[in-house]
């Protein structure tokens, strides 16, 4: 198949450039890609000994409760993260369907987008592709909740040198999970992407969307792939 890279893109900067309504729709779509990366500044004590900070009562009444319901706060924590994280898929899910819409529109012909008919044509497509959103993230998301039980776990049940052979034990099994998910996670995106234009564009199922995109990847395979690579080395140029 003869796929001209550099038309494909030259045409996207032209459609996004010319119709600034896309950028709207490309924020929002950014906002159920981001991963919720936490700020892990978790204030230790630098090997500093002697007794630490004089906290108020209801402070150190909280901090002894998380100690001794671990399981219930991390169960807690993950189900606040888990609320948070398909707010912000449901944004994203809006983001894509209208730019997947406003792109074929104007390849259609379409002289101007608005962006609150862009908005309302979409939210028949809204559920399904909300749901291609969701299986895909959700391995992700119980394979990261395994993990931080089990690092939880270790470090409350565990302590000094037991401590660090728990997490010395856990590391490599995390490290290897994480080699072989994240390259079946780089191809479950590119299957789902193509799903997600087949329920805009040809308002299929949700099952039928996923055949759909797995068929349209294998057979577009090679454009499909050196594309993922250019946008991604683009990305990190920006």
């Amino acid at each position: 198949m003869n796929f001209n890279f550099g038309e494909v893109l030259t045409r996207a900067w032209e459609i996004i450039w010319k119709h600034r309504v896309l950028w709207i729709f490309g924020i929002l779509a950014s906002c159920g890609r981001s991963g919720g990366g936490g700020n892990g500044g978790g204030g230790g004590q630098g090997g500093v000994s002697g007794p630490g900070p004089n906290l108020p009562p209801q402070v150190t009444q909280w901090f002894e409760w998380i100690e001794q319901n671990v399981v219930t706060f991390v169960i807690l924590i993950s189900l606040l993260a888990l609320v948070i994280w398909l707010i912000a898929i449901a944004i994203g899910t809006i983001g894509k369907i209208g730019l997947i819409r406003g792109t074929a529109q104007v390849e259609d012909g379409a002289q101007s987008l608005i962006f609150g008919q862009l908005f309302s044509e979409g939210m028949p497509y809204f559920g399904r592709v909300f749901g291609l959103s969701v299986l895909l993230i959700l391995p992700a998301f119980l394979l990261g909740l395994i993990i931080a039980v089990l690092v939880v776990m270790g470090f409350v049940t565990s302590q000094g040198d037991s401590a660090a052979l728990g997490f010395a034990a856990i590391a490599p099994v995390a490290v290897c999970c994480a080699c072989l998910f994240i390259p079946v996670m780089i191809v479950l995106n590119m299957i789902f992407r193509q799903a997600e234009r087949s329920v805009v564009l040809e308002d299929l199922g949700l099952m039928p969307a996923l055949a759909r995109g797995w068929e349209v990847f294998r057979a577009n395979l090679g454009p499909i792939i050196l594309m993922a690579i250019i946008l991604g080395i683009l990305g990190l140029v920006v």
